[in-house]
């Protein structure tokens, strides 16, 4: 069964961040990516309306979107030196970029995958780094919960059927329920699996939600991203957003452990820390943004790159830092762009 995780139940003071990385605590990188520009966000488009009433919420990328997008992939791919799929040495951020630099030239940029929002134009986007960097996408439901869309309206189920526990497997991209992102979480004693509780109870009520947006299938989401490498697969959690961003950052960092006690000898690529690549939408980089501390993200223009750092402390309590974010490949001019290719 896939496990429920509560959003963070602690962060710490800026001052603490500093002693984290002297003791035992554990961290990895993040690079949280906004998707391109979405077609009813074009002065004139007709999205919304007609045959495409009922996916008001799901719009895809423009041309321009999808070509920027294609850019931006290409520019963190130099940025980061990456021509394949072995573990990098560590790259260090800055507040002022999005902790890229050219100084890896290691294989796969560390990456073990490209996770992404399921609605398109999230997908569309991460696409095109999943071709330029050749990994696999996996579609991640909540990792759209920080939508203002999703957190409004919630998603639903198309036809009937009893709904399952909260933390069931969902192999059909069955039962999705209210969600939102854990902005502003405070400190709490509560036990680790007492939140776990409370949550799996809490998204098993929401679940019930019948007047929902409806999913687009994995299969409509494979044809509208051809360039993607290999077949999409997707993560079966029902999640809230600060969840999914924390539990992708334990799975990798107990992977990572994991393997770096399975080797014989100590190695530079042992002490690298695990990296993580995901497509969303604006209000998870601002939602992370707000709990985190460093640099405050405010500006996410289409397909910026923001940069976080989560650490797991030694007394199991987790936090996240920001790093930075960047527009590394600037979006004006792509409509332009676009005129002279048709």
């Amino acid at each position: 069964d896939a496990l429920v995780l509560a959003p963070t139940q602690a962060t710490t003071g800026s001052h603490e961040v500093a002693e984290m990385a002297k003791s035992e605590a554990q961290y990895c990188d993040v690079w949280l990516i906004r998707h391109g520009e979405r077609e009813d966000e074009v002065p004139g488009n007709t999205w919304g309306r007609g045959e495409t009433r009922k996916l008001w919420f799901d719009p895809p990328l423009t041309r321009s979107g999808s070509l920027h997008a294609r850019d931006v992939a290409k520019e963190f791919k130099n940025r980061l030196g990456i021509c394949g799929r072995d573990v990098p040495s560590e790259m260090g951020g800055s507040a002022n970029t999005a902790g890229l630099n050219a100084n890896t030239n290691t294989a796969g940029g560390g990456f073990n995958a490209i996770y992404a929002s399921p609605l398109v134009r999230a997908a569309m986007t991460a696409s095109q780094f999943s071709a330029e960097l050749g990994l696999p996408l996996v579609i991640v439901p909540g990792l759209s919960t920080c939508a203002a869309a999703i957190q409004a309206e919630g998603l639903r189920r198309e036809g009937s059927g009893s709904p399952p526990s909260a933390s069931a497997v969902l192999p059909n991209r069955s039962w999705f329920g209210t969600c939102w992102s854990g902005r502003g979480t405070e400190a709490s004693s509560a036990k680790p699996e007492d939140t776990v509780q409370a949550s799996a109870e809490e998204l098993g009520r929401l679940v019930l939600n019948s007047s929902g947006l409806k999913m687009r299938s994995m299969e409509e989401l494979q044809a509208m991203c051809p360039e993607s490498a290999g077949k999409m697969t997707e993560q079966p959690q029902v999640e809230f957003f600060q969840a999914t961003m924390e539990r992708l950052c334990l799975e990798h960092l107990a992977s990572h452990a994991t393997k770096s006690h399975a080797l014989a000898a100590p190695s530079p690529t042992a002490a690298a820390p695990p990296r993580i690549l995901c497509v969303a939408h604006r209000e998870g980089i601002r939602d992370l943004s707000a709990v985190a501390k460093g640099v405050q993200l405010r500006k996410t223009p289409y397909t910026c790159v923001a940069n976080f750092r989560f650490w797991r402390l030694p007394d199991g309590r987790c936090a996240w830092e920001a790093l930075g974010c960047e527009a590394l490949v600037p979006f004006a001019g792509y409509h332009d762009v676009q005129a002279t290719m048709m």
